[in-house]
């Protein structure tokens, strides 16, 4: 309990990473803390410490990259380090650029199955930047783990995506038939005005924002939209079946306004195509306003870790962070 999360990661070690959106880090093996560190960040708007990705040599370097909102206003990739001494900051991969007051920087972040560091900008307060092919604001990028451009990007550039407005959240399922792996994107709206997205991204496709907001309008289609907004906070991708038979290849995602976790039931070789949805954890299931005895509200960050679980970060009714299992009788 206590300062709210930006995100929640188990690393390939097997410690819990919880990065506290004030700019704190905390390691915790076996719920014991053992390794924290502060950095710099700006809280304005949407800023601080956002999300965190482990470096696939984790086991070996202690590496990971994070991204956050730095003091001085600019949504930026890092690298983090944890060893026997502790963590430790290291260098800057990657400079996205200045927000508007910490407005909507996204920041999102995951690995590939290509090893590739795929990154969810929002627009960065200026809502136009996402049409221009000048800017990085409002695009999903796909980057070496050095902050150097691929070789076998298609646009030459960093730029894998763009049309989202706040990339606030990624999943990669890297079951599915792309050599990246399914890439899922969560696009935080604005209530009576921009539809929540979960949205499948490929190389290439154009998501719509600022031009165009949920389905149709000519731009890649989401997997679901949601008007009124429901407040999509974080995505977990089941890829396997630690869950049970049937819940694989899914997708969860949080949802702070409509204070639940849905799931969207996905098929296909790329699972991008969905076939049904609904709760997938409901505090109150009763639906009176208030979660049953004993159980968490305001679920704000979501991970699928490598021991099966899913765990929750929530800082409403009963805060902490938790495992959750999908309701079903």
């Amino acid at each position: 309990a206590g300062s709210r999360l930006g995100d929640l990661a188990q690393s390939r070690t097997g410690e819990l990473w919880l990065l506290e959106r004030a700019g704190t880090f905390r390691v915790l093996d076996g719920g014991v803390v053992v390794a924290s560190l502060a950095i710099p960040v700006s809280t304005a708007g949407d800023g601080g410490l956002l999300d965190i990705a482990f470096d696939p040599d984790h086991r070996e370097n202690g590496r990971a990259l994070v991204s956050y909102v730095g003091a001085d206003g600019r949504l930026r990739i890092d690298d983090v380090y944890l060893d026997p001494a502790g963590l430790a900051l290291g260098a800057m991969i990657l400079d996205v650029g200045p927000t508007a007051a910490g407005a909507r920087p996204g920041g999102g972040l995951a690995i590939g199955a290509d090893g590739k560091l795929y990154v969810g900008g929002g627009d960065l307060g200026t809502p136009g930047d996402p049409q221009d092919d000048g800017r990085l604001a409002g695009t999903l990028l796909r980057v070496e783990l050095d902050g150097s451009v691929p070789a076998d990007n298609p646009s030459g550039t960093l730029v894998w995506a763009r049309g989202f407005r706040h990339a606030n959240d990624l999943a990669i399922n890297p079951t599915t038939s792309r050599p990246e792996g399914t890439v899922y994107v969560s696009d935080l709206g604005e209530s009576g005005s921009v539809y929540d997205e979960i949205d499948a991204v490929g190389v290439g496709e154009n998501h719509g924002w600022s031009q165009h907001s949920g389905p149709g309008g000519g731009y890649a289609e989401p997997l679901v939209a949601h008007s009124p907004t429901v407040g999509v906070a974080a995505l977990a991708a089941l890829a396997d079946t630690s869950l049970g038979a049937g819940v694989e290849g899914s997708v969860l995602y949080a949802c702070e306004i409509a204070d639940d976790v849905q799931r969207l039931a996905l098929t296909g070789s790329d699972r991008d195509q969905v076939t049904a949805s609904g709760p997938f954890y409901d505090p109150d299931g009763d639906r009176d306003g208030t979660p049953d005895a004993g159980c968490p509200d305001g679920v704000h960050a979501l991970e699928h870790a490598a021991d099966g679980q899913v765990y929750a970060a929530a800082d409403g009714t009963n805060p902490g962070v938790w495992r959750i299992w999908h309701d079903t009788p």
